[in-house]
């Protein structure tokens, strides 16, 4: 009879917890209680929940069946499916086991919004081993990411963290996150970051970014957030040949975030890389004009805007668009919002060595370049530039100060201001034209011509006001034959040379630049000729019949007329740029003013 009793006892509790559970659950799964406590949580972070409809399904296990939900400041979903945690339910909690999201549409902070195919998040007892599946669309491409997270129990407290693995596919590209990650929505993820692709094509196709193929790209980088700076350190990045390491921080604590990294490269080629990212160059057709209206990539200034920061970057070897190559170059660049300073310290190039500084302002679109270059080479200019040429030697010194303005690069080029000195050595024009040439201008013969032109020196010093340089003795140069100082215009806005000047033989000797009068060296800058003045042609007629009938005794008495002596020599040195001098201020009626500019 006790053990019976004891069954029937035992049974009658079953029975009552059951009954009385089966109660519970029905009253605290209601549609009602459920949808109240989700809009409760919902305004307690400042957000609206509102849904078309809402059915709840107790046996076997709750579910939640939501139509039309939407979040305000968050996005909205079409269908939405959570089953829920029976025990935790049982003492008034609502906790889901599983929940599914299917046609939803969320925004970013920028305003794009992103197409959820559907989304599904499965965890164990009190939110500990959970696991995300979501598909994501935007352009008609979809990504694929997955999750592993120990444990989200303590989601929304303040300083508690999880280990976890996020992973991210895009056709070929993978990303993945490895680590720490913080539950309070604030900082503190410690995390490995990887990303490899055989082509960024998927990826920017999802973001609407209109790329050609890209190049083999790799990255990988330790995340640290502390919540004052968030550290990232072994960068490894690998795009196509060319591989760079860094580190670096990023303040988060002031009023905009301030980056601090420094980046070393093997090797970095500028059109190569840019090919390597997908830009495609259009072909260039034919024209005679060097500067294009092509429009400068200024946007890419005006997206630092709300930052700041510096970038230490050097390379063992670095080639720049116009094809210069640049050995150990070392590099320092610093940025406020879209005003950006990039200083080459040092570089070899050109067999010499160089450095300048560029300052750049997107909001005015303005550029100032200071430029110094050391026994750099005419003929490595010409060479690496990729241009025909004869030329061998040629070591220059180079100083410039130039300002700019502009959408284009012919915007640029008509408004460049500022000095520009150049003093050159020793070189060859090795052709043979060019030395018979200069043999009969300087020995009425061209028997003893050696086929080229061997300079001792040249020099050239302008300024250029508005594009449009001008003066009287700004360019010379002397060979072993024969010396020549110019005086006129170098006009950068229509690309054209006009130069007038006397050529004199060395040594007393009397050839053909007699009686021939000045030269003009004119054109447009990209092949410019040489002519004896069309104004002087009826002088130099009349020198010629005087010599022949004195027997050249005329010619000889004026050879050295007008001699100034060496024009190495006479053509100054550029004067260093005052303070404020070649900057743009202002741009008027379609032309560019300059302060300080004499």
């Amino acid at each position: 009879m006790k053990r019976k009793n004891v069954l029937l006892g035992a049974a009658l509790v079953l029975t009552i917890v059951i009954v009385g559970g089966t109660m519970a659950v029905q009253t605290l799964a209601s549609p009602e209680r459920i949808l109240k406590q989700a809009q409760d949580k919902a305004r307690a972070k400042g957000k609206e929940l509102t849904v078309g409809s809402l059915d709840v399904k107790v046996f076997p296990r709750p579910v939640i069946h939501a139509q039309k939900v939407a979040l305000e400041g968050v996005g909205e979903a079409e269908r939405v499916q959570a089953t829920m945690q029976l025990f935790p339910l049982l003492f008034g909690r609502v906790e889901p086991a599983q929940v599914i999201v299917e046609g939803g549409t969320f925004s970013d902070p920028k305003g794009r919004d992103w197409r959820v195919e559907r989304a599904e998040l499965d965890s164990a007892m009190d939110w500990r081993a959970v696991k995300v599946d979501a598909s994501l669309s935007r352009n008609g491409q979809t990504a694929h990411i997955t999750g592993k997270f120990a444990d989200l129990s303590k989601i929304g407290h303040r300083g508690e963290r999880t280990r976890g693995r996020i992973e991210m596919e895009f056709g070929e590209t993978r990303a993945t996150a490895d680590g720490q990650f913080s539950l309070d929505g604030m900082r503190g993820h410690a995390v490995k970051v990887t990303m490899r692709t055989g082509s960024l094509d998927d990826v920017f196709a999802f973001v609407g970014v209109d790329r050609a193929k890209t190049a083999p790209l790799e990255i990988t980088a330790d995340v640290r957030d502390d919540g004052e700076l968030i550290h990232l350190d072994d960068v490894q990045l690998t795009l196509g040949k060319m591989h760079a390491k860094g580190s670096g921080t990023v303040a988060m604590g002031g009023d905009k975030p301030v980056l601090d990294a420094k980046i070393a490269a093997d090797r970095f080629d500028w059109r190569q890389a840019l090919e390597d990212m997908g830009h495609q160059s259009a072909p260039k057709e034919p024209s005679k004009f060097i500067f294009r209206d092509k429009k400068l990539a200024w946007k890419t200034f005006t997206h630092l805007k709300g930052m700041r920061g510096k970038v230490e970057a050097n390379a063992q070897w670095a080639r720049l668009g116009n094809g210069i190559e640049l050995q150990q170059p070392r590099v320092h660049f610093t940025f406020e919002d879209d005003r950006v300073v990039l200083d080459i310290w040092q570089a070899q190039l050109l067999g010499g060595t160089g450095h300048g500084s560029m300052r750049f302002d997107g909001t005015r679109k303005t550029i100032h370049f200071d430029g110094t270059g050391n026994n750099v080479l005419l003929q490595r200019w010409f060479h690496e530039r990729g241009r025909d040429h004869n030329f061998k030697g040629g070591p220059m010194q180079v100083r410039m100060s130039l300002a700019m303005q502009g959408e284009t690069w012919r915007d640029l080029a008509a408004s460049v201001t500022g000095p520009v000195s150049i003093r050159m050595g020793a070189g060859t024009y090795d052709r043979q034209k060019a030395g018979d040439w200069e043999a009969l201008m300087a020995e009425f013969s061209k028997k003893d011509s050696t086929g080229q032109i061997n300079f001792e020196c040249a020099a050239v010093n302008v300024r250029f006001e508005n594009g449009v340089a001008r003066g009287d003795s700004i360019v010379g140069a002397r060979s072993t034959l024969t010396k020549l100082l110019t005086s006129g215009v170098i006009d950068m806005r229509e690309e054209h040379l006009d130069l007038r000047g006397k050529l004199h033989p060395l040594d007393a000797k009397v050839g053909l630049a007699a009686i021939a009068g000045d030269l003009q060296i004119e054109g447009p800058l990209r092949k410019p000729h040489v002519q004896i003045d069309p104004a002087k042609k009826p002088a130099v007629v009349g020198r010629a019949i005087a010599a022949l009938a004195t027997l050249g005794l005329s010619a000889a008495a004026t050879a050295h007329e007008g001699d100034k002596g060496d024009p190495c020599a006479i053509v100054p040195a550029a004067a260093k740029a005052k303070p404020g001098e070649g900057q743009v201020t202002a741009k008027q009626g379609g032309k560019v003013s300059m302060a300080g500019v004499r």
